[in-house]
């Protein structure tokens, strides 16, 4: 939490949450189509939660391109540990993720200058994750530009490449240099601000920390 809130002064964040697509030979068969994305090629949408080192704290390999990122975190681990009390802290998603007490994503609307405060210390602070995607493919291409093996093979290969991420950030090795290799950034397709108890705790969030 607090090496978080020395990058924008916002408080009680333990990660930040997103989804990255990793580009993967067409599996065929009867359920290879379920693996396309919405931008036309083939992927598994794997989840991301990172650190303030750009480390990864936690993933999830194993739905494919079609995939919603709410719907995978849904169905993950790391909300199960939120909803039984078993992490202390908050996530900073996007606006594709329903707003939540353990998940705040940014005001889309913003009308006052707490939301507008709050939304440029989310903004500042989730960086760290699309910074970590693109550090991780740097590191290892083959996952931008395509793993042409089976599918457990693949599964394999991503969560082997998040190992040795790791080992690099705990060993401070120098990072690859930026070229043309980036994550493709999408803007959210619709919003999930429907949970009413999540938008009443990011408002008072708000107004005790950014009033």
């Amino acid at each position: 939490m607090n090496q978080f809130y020395e990058i924008a002064n916002f408080p009680s964040v333990i990660g930040c949450i997103d989804c990255t697509h990793i580009r993967i030979a067409n599996p065929g068969e009867h359920n290879g189509e379920i693996f396309r994305n919405r931008k036309g090629w083939f992927s598994f949408n794997v989840q991301v939660v990172s650190g303030p080192n750009r480390e990864i704290l936690d993933i999830v390999v194993r739905h494919p391109g079609s995939a919603h990122d709410a719907l995978i975190f849904d169905r993950s681990g790391v909300r199960c540990r939120f909803e039984l009390g078993h992490l202390d802290g908050i996530l900073l998603g996007d606006s594709r993720y329903a707003c939540r007490r353990y998940l705040l994503t940014p005001v889309l609307r913003p009308q006052s200058d707490a939301e507008l405060r709050y939304n440029t210390a989310h903004k500042r602070t989730r960086v760290t994750i699309e910074q970590l995607f693109g550090m991780w493919k740097r590191r290892f291409p083959c996952l931008y530009y395509s793993l042409r093996t089976k599918l457990s093979t693949s599964v394999a290969i991503i969560c082997a490449t998040a190992v040795l991420h790791n080992i690099c950030i705990q060993h401070k090795l120098d990072e690859i240099p930026e070229q043309d290799v980036y994550d493709d950034v999408f803007e959210a397709i619709y919003n999930h601000e429907e949970d009413g108890i999540g938008l009443a705790h990011r408002t008072a969030f708000i107004t005790r920390h950014f009033s």
